[in-house]
């Protein structure tokens, strides 16, 4: 066996040598391979498992159906304090004045005390589609293996050696 395999699997080829160890790999026959791989005695690789990146995955989209939307606004109960709302506070600006002449007086936007609020929610339903995930890139999907001859010769004609 030495013979035709030599030290491809182990061994220092004076005293010793290797067989092949095939636990957890599959065989694949030594050459070229159709897809421009070679592949030579001994030579081992592959992957028990891969985690496929972002970019690997097929390129998809999820359907959104019938998702809820809540918006909860919470509101101040305690009494304003002033008339002219400032930055973004000011929902209306600076208020007007109300009637003319030396009675005018501005709009309060400020609730008096003891008022009485009650904070604000909102529901909605949402449905479509969310933004494309995935790139279909290529991804190394080569199980464990093990590059050897199929058949070794015990007796008769030797097959060309290593």
């Amino acid at each position: 066996m030495y013979a035709l395999m030599g030290i491809a699997f182990g061994g220092d080829g004076k005293t010793s040598f290797g067989i092949p160890d095939l636990r957890g790999r599959v065989a694949v026959g030594q050459g070229m391979s159709n897809y421009g791989q070679n592949f030579n005695m001994g030579d081992q690789g592959g992957q028990s498992t891969v985690t496929l990146s972002i970019n690997e995955i097929p390129q998809h989209v999820h359907l959104i159906t019938d998702a809820s939307l809540n918006a909860y606004v919470p509101v101040n109960s305690s009494a304003g304090t002033t008339n002219n709302p400032t930055g973004n506070n000011a929902a209306l600006g600076i208020p007007p004045n109300v009637g003319t002449g030396p009675l005018s007086r501005p709009i309060n936007l400020y609730a008096p005390p003891p008022a009485t609020v009650t904070d604000y929610m909102a529901k909605a339903k949402v449905s479509g589609n969310t933004a494309v995930a995935g790139s279909s890139m290529p991804h190394n999907n080569m199980q464990p293996f093990l590059t050897l001859n199929y058949v070794i010769c015990t007796a008769g004609t030797f097959p060309s050696r290593p």
